[in-house]
């Protein structure tokens, strides 16, 4: 770090990084402590056979939407949409039922002209379940004065992490105990991670002076991908090609899955490419055939692995962490800001794990 500026801003970032499994787990209690009020409102929408869902608010919907439509779908049989504009009136059909998600934003006042545009649209064939930081703001205020809206306040300044898992813990009331747990234990072993083993990542980013990372995950990894491009990140489709380029400078992060079998065989043909590359496997629980197959390896010690929607919030943690190594390695050496461009990848609005598909 070159100033005491940048120094602070490592700082800053690496507390929201911090920060996050804590939060995790105190909304598990908030939404503990509602869910009978919660499952009074949600029970009989998610009954409706038409039901639309829209997500509405944040500017990263459009992600979140993609990465909770594994799960939600696969329980509810509901497909969630993200609205890519303030003004729902384009995507509403007033002859289905719709819940909209409205995440507090700093336009608070748009998303109340937009649940004011549902209502006129939709009459009464329209809810609302707000996701907010604090009872003072806006979308809070307007949410409570109406009898089709339920509110969960988050006691905090959420960011897109804090949405999410308020978000899936809503949709899994018939098991909440099941989800909580998990979820529970998702937080627990990411501060472990945080805490005890991240040495690996700062041993990594300091040996090894890579100029492009490749992520590869599978399932809900596609929704939790960068909402832009960055200089050191790229996203590959189709099957995983190795170019000279790549040989020399590429870091390959694995994300291993544990739901099907076929993915897991993919993910294992690829360690096996990719061997005597700088491969980094970031694994659920511990797996000696990864460990002896790659350069660099991360065991999370999870006790839950298979079915667990909350396994991303873990290997985001991962990633979150290389990615601000990288920075300040990168501001070390060449003299980066760590507010340039080179580094978005550090910001928690900028999470850097990316899809990749296989044929």
């Amino acid at each position: 770090m070159t100033t005491s500026f940048e120094q602070d801003q490592a700082l800053k970032i690496a507390n929201e990084i911090m920060v996050q499994p804590t939060a995790w787990k105190h909304i598990v209690k908030i939404i503990r402590e509602q869910k009978e009020d919660l499952k009074e409102f949600m029970d009989p929408l998610l009954k409706k056979e038409d039901l639309d869902l829209l997500l509405i608010g944040t500017q990263d919907q459009g992600f979140i939407a993609s990465a909770l439509f594994p799960y939600i779908d696969h329980l509810h049989n509901i497909r969630p949409k993200a609205l890519m504009n303030v003004s729902p009136n384009t995507q509403l059909d007033p002859n289905k039922t719709t819940l909209l998600i409205c995440f507090d934003t700093e336009k608070n006042d748009r998303i109340e002209e937009a649940m004011k545009e549902a209502d006129e649209i939709c009459k009464g064939n329209v809810h609302y379940l707000c996701i907010v930081s604090n009872r003072e703001n806006a979308l809070y205020q307007a949410a409570i004065k109406r009898d089709n809206a339920y509110v969960v306040v988050l006691e905090k300044t959420a960011d897109f992490t804090d949405q999410m898992v308020a978000t899936l813990l809503c949709f899994s009331l018939d098991h909440f105990i099941d989800a909580s747990l998990k979820l529970e234990d998702v937080a627990r072993r990411s501060l472990h991670f945080l805490n005890h083993t991240s040495q690996e990542i700062i041993d990594l980013v300091r040996t090894y002076a890579f100029d492009h990372i490749v992520y590869v995950g599978m399932d809900t990894f596609r929704g939790i991908g960068a909402e832009k491009d960055d200089q050191i990140s790229e996203e590959v489709a189709g099957t995983l090609s190795i170019s000279e380029q790549h040989k020399k400078k590429t870091l390959y992060v694995i994300f291993m899955t544990y739901d099907h079998a076929k993915d897991q065989k993919i993910l294992l043909e690829c360690v096996k490419q990719l061997k005597g590359h700088h491969v980094l496997a970031v694994c659920a629980k511990h797996d000696e055939g990864i460990k002896e197959n790659v350069k660099y390896y991360v065991d999370l010690g999870l006790a839950h692995t298979k079915n667990n929607v909350f396994l991303p919030f873990a290997y985001l943690i991962v990633a979150q962490t290389l990615a601000l190594f990288k920075a300040i390695v990168l501001d070390s050496q060449q003299e980066m800001s760590l507010l340039s461009e080179k580094i978005n990848v550090c910001k928690l609005e900028y999470p850097t794990i990316k899809k990749v598909e296989y044929e």
